[in-house]
């Protein structure tokens, strides 16, 4: 690192004059280099240093503190994103608006009092900046230590209502693969990976609980809501499979999941969601636009990896305001997701405008919005974490929670990430048989009985609960995946006993004599 006078040899003289004024220094000449020579001479004085780090605010002292803790550098981001960003200044502008007579930020207030200096090192393929003190400044000072960063937030009252999306994505993956299972679903005929024939989707939407909008909504790479990570969650673990024209199930893996008790259910999809690489949280941030160059990409599974244990001690069982839990980060660990070189080099920039969100003073813009997402979307989504309700607009997807919501970790979400067992969630609920010949059935019943019941019905939107009907269509449908309609009416013995309407049962029993009545006619 500089000394002090090589490092003020490169500011221009507009700046000497201000770092003067700010320290009391009276400049005997107008030439850089006798300004730069005394200024360094008097700052770097050992009885006048201590009355100049005396005078600078508390915040301002306690980021010299870390810088010296870090051996009198850090990167430039990392600096900026605690403690401030340093305003732009030419020559002209800086004579004009004096910035040094009020700093906007502990940065810009060590930046005019001459005690940091920002430089460039090799960093990989390229430069990275940083900021640093004068080497034989930070000799000389002499500070108390750094408080440690409270890894806590300001606790709030529990919401007198609370906003939790339940088993609607549960629900809905489901859905998604009876409907693969009633052998509705057909790929687009261009395209690869997860391309859905637009009917396809069209149809489906009309079953889920929370549809997307649009077919773009549902299957697109920026696609952002409950929809489109049910799809992509299902095609990454393997689910759904293209075969043959169709999408079709890998049967022992569906089963699997749906045969298990809804809290495991729940684990599995929290854990494909946080392995996931199809599934890139920043590129579908709403309001954000990924552009792919080729020259970057970032790694939403190490993002989550650094991120949720974060927000996990942050959190605790706690109710916190998000702004409060965003903040935090930033304070811990702005760089999060990019390193001190990725705020210049990632395309990223908001939907509405063709710039690129370069530099860490976008902080908020990038990783603040891709941390409200985190938590209003996809954690919100997968029943890790509930909202104020008071404070959401319940009809947006994904939801837009005001600076005031606050969010609270679930206990299904709490032991994921402590990686305890899953709290039990009750899952007891029994289908019901009506005499118009509709089979209920209730959200809290297994996720196995609905898919079982759809395979040999005609599907009602709508639910929960969900209604079902007992159709010639649908008892067709499921004699050609070989369920006969003695089995049906079994299974249904099985869940309703006698409890089974009687014309039901006989309507089943005529429908089950019908082939060989059928055969013997045509001899």
């Amino acid at each position: 690192m500089s000394d002090l006078l090589h490092s003020l040899l490169d500011h221009p003289p507009a700046m000497l004059r201000a770092i003067a004024e700010v320290n009391g220094v009276r400049l005997a000449s107008n030439a850089a280099r006798a300004m730069a020579e005394q200024l360094a001479k008097e700052l770097s004085d050992p009885a006048y240093l201590p009355a100049v780090v005396a005078s600078c605010s508390l915040p301002a002292q306690a980021a010299l503190r870390d810088l010296l803790d870090r051996g009198g550098h850090m990167p430039w981001t990392t600096f900026a994103l605690r403690y401030g960003f340093i305003r732009p200044m030419g020559p002209g502008r800086l004579e004009r608006e004096q910035p040094h007579r009020a700093p906007a930020s502990p940065a810009e207030e060590l930046w005019y009092r001459g005690l940091i200096f920002r430089g460039f090192r090799s960093a990989g393929a390229g430069l990275a900046e940083f900021v640093y003190i004068p080497a034989d400044v930070a000799q000389q000072l002499s500070l108390p230590p750094t408080p440690v960063p409270s890894a806590s937030l300001p606790a709030q009252p529990a919401p007198s209502r609370v906003h939790a999306f339940g088993d609607g994505l549960l629900h809905d993956m489901g859905t998604l693969l009876a409907f693969v299972q009633a052998g509705q679903a057909q790929p687009a005929t261009a395209g690869t990976g997860m391309a859905w024939r637009s009917s396809t989707l069209y149809e489906l939407r009309r079953f889920l609980l929370h549809p997307p909008p649009s077919d773009e909504d549902f299957s697109a790479a920026d696609a952002a809501g409950p929809a489109a990570l049910v799809l992509t969650l299902a095609h990454e673990l393997g689910w759904v499979r293209r075969s043959r024209g169709r999408w079709t199930l890998d049967h022992r893996a569906a089963h699997e999941w749906l045969a298990a008790p809804r809290a495991v259910q729940r684990r599995t999809l929290l854990d494909a969601w946080r392995t996931s690489t199809a599934w890139n949280d920043l590129c579908r941030t709403p309001s954000l636009r990924c552009e792919a160059t080729g020259s970057w990409a970032n790694d939403p599974t190490a993002t989550r990896a650094r991120v949720l244990p974060l927000a996990l001690e942050l959190l605790d069982d706690r109710w916190a305001s998000l702004a409060d839990l965003i903040a935090a980060i930033r304070r811990l660990a702005p760089d999060f997701q990019r390193g001190e070189d990725g705020f210049d080099t990632w395309y990223v920039r908001l939907r509405a405008e063709p710039r690129y969100l370069r530099g860490v003073e976008h902080w908020d813009a990038v990783e603040g919005a891709l941390l409200r997402f985190l938590f209003t979307g996809p954690l919100f989504w997968l029943g890790a974490v509930e909202l104020d309700a008071t404070e959401v607009a319940e009809a947006v997807e994904p939801l837009r929670p005001t600076d005031h919501a606050a969010v609270h970790w679930t206990a299904a979400g709490r032991a994921w990430l402590a990686g305890d067992p899953p709290p039990p969630e009750p899952c007891d609920g029994r289908i019901a048989v009506l005499p118009d010949f509709t089979v209920v059935v209730p959200a809290d019943a297994p996720l196995l009985e609905r898919f079982r019941v759809s395979r040999f019905t005609t599907w009602t939107p709508g639910g929960p609960p969900f209604r079902y009907r007992i159709t010639q269509n649908g008892l067709r449908r499921a004699a050609a995946q070989g369920i006969t309609a003695q089995r049906i009416l079994a299974y249904l013995r099985e869940q309703v006993g006698d409890a089974l309407p009687p014309n039901v049962a006989r309507a089943l029993e005529r429908w089950r004599a019908r082939p060989a009545v059928a055969q013997a006619r045509s001899r």
